[in-house]
């Protein structure tokens, strides 16, 4: 709004200039009669008034009028003009205010797109195995399913692990099931728990699920419980979110 007052301003102002400009021109025209065949009395040429309009007034002395190409704008055109810019530029910062309030700040869009490529990684590249890691069958090639392990692995963390703990850690893909970090764990933390300076106010969410087998993989090479669907979610300042996902399939039961 301070723009549009500033050239309102300046138009009134040119509007000012304009008018005083006219008036000294009137006062300037020079009022002399003519006759149309005049000798001059110095250079003895015909001066001829037919050249330039000439209008003549009611005591018979001519008004030379100025060429239509000097003559400028008048009052009720500048108006006009001042009204319809006007009108032009709200409505264009209008737009413009709409526009930068309800995009997404680049540098928002681009961190939230670091975390979650960060974090999606990350749990892609944990173990993907029947047995939970801390079970000595684990590394067994013998064992082909959950049946065979003292301690299975399920969805979500085992009792005590946590993402950032040195002695029992997030071992497994399905460890970071709900897993997230939000204003109470004071933002983004690496994997020491550590907060991320700038990264305070953004948050992260992921999901880890069974799904169907992948398009190119028939159900019977490849069933559910040998694929899994990890969704990484983060919402930065704004309520802007990026969201990712990959697959992790069980290619080893081992690894």
């Amino acid at each position: 709004m301070s723009m549009i007052r500033e050239a309102l301003n300046q138009l009134v102002c040119c509007v000012v200039r304009q008018a005083h400009h006219e008036r000294n021109q009137s006062l300037a025209v020079r009022h002399e009669s003519f006759d149309y065949a005049q000798e001059s009395p110095v250079e003895g040429l015909v001066q001829r008034c037919s050249d330039r309009p000439l209008k003549r007034s009611p005591d018979g002395c001519g008004v030379r009028q100025l060429p239509a190409g000097q003559r400028g704008l008048s009052m009720i055109e500048l108006l006009v003009f001042i009204v319809v810019v006007g009108i032009a530029v709200t409505g264009v910062l209008q737009v413009y205010s709409s526009t930068s309030r309800t995009s997404v700040d680049p540098m928002v869009r681009k961190q939230a797109l670091a975390v979650a490529e960060s974090l999606l990684d990350e749990v892609l590249s944990k173990p993907y195995t029947y047995c939970d890691p801390d079970d000595a069958n684990v590394y067994d090639d013998t064992v082909t399913s959950s049946a065979g392990c003292a301690i299975p692995e399920v969805m979500g963390p085992e009792t005590g692990e946590t993402r950032y703990s040195n002695t029992t850690p997030f071992d497994n893909v399905n460890d970071y099931d709900g897993f997230f970090m939000d204003a109470s764990t004071t933002g983004i933390n690496d994997l020491t728990g550590t907060p991320i300076p700038g990264l305070v106010a953004y948050t992260a969410l992921v999901s880890v699920q069974d799904t169907e087998p992948l398009h190119t993989i028939s159900a019977a090479a490849l069933p559910n419980a040998e694929v899994l669907f990890v969704t990484v979610t983060v919402t930065g300042p704004g309520n802007h979110s990026i969201t990712l996902s990959g697959y992790r399939t069980r290619y080893a039961p081992t690894l």
